[in-house]
């Protein structure tokens, strides 16, 4: 807060009537005491020269206990004080905005009728030409119509004749290829019953030869896997140097790496990982680098990258 000689006082504080002229809200207590002093001013009263009266009381603030021809004088010099200062700054005092400002004036009714009448009258004339039009267009095709449409009718019978005749033709060819064909497979079968007759018949529930094939092959893959397992354990066995022709390289097909239909994909997923772990380049030179013959250790270690790749690229697209 801050006080002014010329222009009086000016508080800050939002909820002081004397910054917001509201007389609902009470004075600060500063603004109360600075009140007092103006209002006793404006009213010709003695202003105390020290800390108390002439008489010896003492000063007390006034908040909350003026009188309302006190807080009219106050006002009016409040007004005062307004004018003089916009007349010294220049600048003229903008007046209050009116919250209950009066909207343009609209058209009287007389004005609207005579536009929405104009409008009628455009729009009634814009359809009485377009439907006259349209009357005339329809004289001047009626003949040619008619005879368009005579004409249109014939061609249509013509046609429906025509496709009615040849679709009756395709059906009967289609009827007379498919008799040939059956009495052809009538006679093929006829030829190969004498060879059916001398087989043996197979028992109900007997199985047919191609699921014995499959267990065969099942077999032979098992017995290829477990003579690999058992070639590798001897061979990480071994306690001498090691050369090419010593180490047990796997045969890269289907069969041996269980990639077979009859593998199941948790038998799959099985041999990949044992596979991809003994062949891996580097686990290979962990466990048997220091083993390898100095002169062919290059040849085994790039054989042995080979058959990695090799070994990832076929699981790649069987898993």
């Amino acid at each position: 807060m801050g006080a002014c000689a010329t222009n009086g006082w000016h508080c800050p504080h939002p909820s002081c009537r004397f910054f917001n002229e509201d007389d609902e809200l009470p004075f600060c207590q500063m603004c109360a005491r600075i009140r007092s002093r103006l209002v006793q001013h404006s009213s010709g009263e003695s202003r105390p020269t020290g800390p108390g009266r002439e008489d010896g009381s003492s000063v007390q603030p006034a908040a909350g206990q003026e009188t309302p021809v006190q807080r009219q004088r106050h006002r009016a010099a409040y007004e005062a004080r307004a004018v003089s200062r916009a007349e010294l700054s220049g600048v003229p005092r903008r007046p209050a905005p009116r919250l209950n400002a009066r909207r343009p004036t609209p058209l009287p009714d007389d004005e609207w009728e005579k536009i929405k009448a104009e409008a009628k009258a455009k729009a009634e004339a814009a359809a009485a030409a377009v439907a006259e039009e349209q009357a005339r267009e329809a004289q001047r095709s009626a003949p040619r119509g008619n005879a368009c449409d005579a004409g249109n009718e014939s061609a249509d019978a013509d046609e429906r004749s025509r496709g009615d005749s040849s679709g009756e033709e395709e059906y009967q060819q289609q009827l007379k290829s498919r008799a040939r064909a059956y009495r052809a497979g009538q006679a093929e079968r006829e030829a190969q019953a004498p060879a059916e007759a001398g087989r043996p018949s197979r028992r109900p529930n007997e199985s047919p030869p191609t699921t014995a094939r499959r267990a065969t092959a099942h077999h032979t893959t098992a017995l290829q896997w477990d003579r690999a397992e058992a070639a590798w354990a001897k061979f990480a066995a071994r306690g001498q140097e090691i050369c090419m022709r010593d180490v047990p390289w796997p045969s890269l097909d289907a069969a041996s790496l269980r990639l077979g239909p009859r593998q199941s994909e948790a038998e799959r997923k099985s041999a990949y990982r044992t596979l991809s772990l003994r062949w891996h380049p580097d686990r290979f030179v962990q466990a048997f680098g220091a083993k390898l013959r100095a002169d062919e250790r290059e040849g085994i270690l790039q054989k042995v990258t080979e058959v990695s790749q090799t070994i990832n690229a076929m699981f790649r697209d069987h898993l």
